[in-house]
């Protein structure tokens, strides 16, 4: 069975720039590789005798996918999501200059009852 959260990660995972590479070129560059997957946040699908067998993520990028997966798993987690979604259509939110405006108010606060 097909969950949302396998779909959205097939398609984060098909959406993300992606190279291929045969197993006999990673091998050999293994290192500028990883440094480019690292760098540039693009996965590389290794392949062995033509079918893809295994892909380069950064780690940072498998942790992002991660926490999507469990949210995306979590019904309540969901729900403030899709809330969150309305409420931005109906232009209840803030903008960067509100939040910075904020934020510097909750400073003066904060350095003053200090």
């Amino acid at each position: 069975m097909l969950t949302l959260a396998r779909l959205f990660l097939y398609t984060r995972l098909e959406s993300w720039a992606m190279k291929t590479e045969s197993l006999a070129h990673v091998k050999a560059q293994l290192s500028a590789l990883v440094d480019e997957v690292v760098h540039t946040h693009e996965q590389v699908t290794v392949t062995r005798n033509g079918k893809p067998v295994v892909v380069i993520l950064a780690v940072e990028d498998l942790n992002s996918l991660q926490e999507t997966v469990e949210l995306l798993a979590d019904p309540q987690a969901r729900a403030r999501v899709e809330q969150g979604r309305r409420e931005i259509a109906r232009g209840h939110y803030t903008d960067r200059d509100e939040m910075a405006q904020l934020m510097e108010e909750r400073r003066r606060r904060e350095a003053a009852a200090e």
